[in-house]
Formats: structure tokens, C-alpha cells, sequence
């Protein structure tokens, strides 16, 4: 069997290769973080949306209150 000597140009097409694959896996990986990214940027919005509705609901709740201890206390005045 005869030893198979690779010739320059297949040498650089190989390494082509390589260099186009390197190239892929780094632009799949940072299309990964960038997804990554927006999924977290949503989870915080959707945290910061919820913390609002909360507030607002506890916000009514104590102008709710103190609406009936006004009420409360016209009518004790009465």
C-alpha cells in the first residue's frame, strides 16, 4: 500500500472547512446568548408588570379601607 501524501490545496481546503465550522459553532452560540438574553429581558418585564399589578391592587385595597373607616366613623357620629 502506497502512502497517501496530501497536496497543499487539499490541506487548505480542509482547513477551509474547519475555519467555516469554527465560524457556524461561534455564530449558533451567540444566537443562543442573544436568545438567552431576550428570554431573561422578558422574565424581568414580566416580574416588574406583575410587581405593578400587585402594588395597584394593594394600593385599591387600602383606599378601599380606609374608605370604609370613614364610613365607619360618619356613621358613629351619627
Amino acid at each position: 500500500m502506497g502512502k497517501i501524501y496530501r497536496t497543499e490545496r487539499h490541506w487548505k481546503e480542509e482547513e477551509k472547512k474547519e475555519e467555516e465550522e469554527e465560524e457556524k459553532e461561534e455564530v449558533e452560540e451567540e444566537e443562543k446568548e442573544e436568545e438567552q438574553e431576550e428570554e431573561e429581558e422578558e422574565e424581568e418585564e414580566e416580574e416588574e408588570e406583575e410587581e405593578e399589578e400587585e402594588e395597584e391592587e394593594e394600593e385599591e385595597e387600602e383606599e378601599e379601607e380606609e374608605e370604609e373607616e370613614e364610613e365607619e366613623e360618619q356613621e358613629e357620629e351619627k
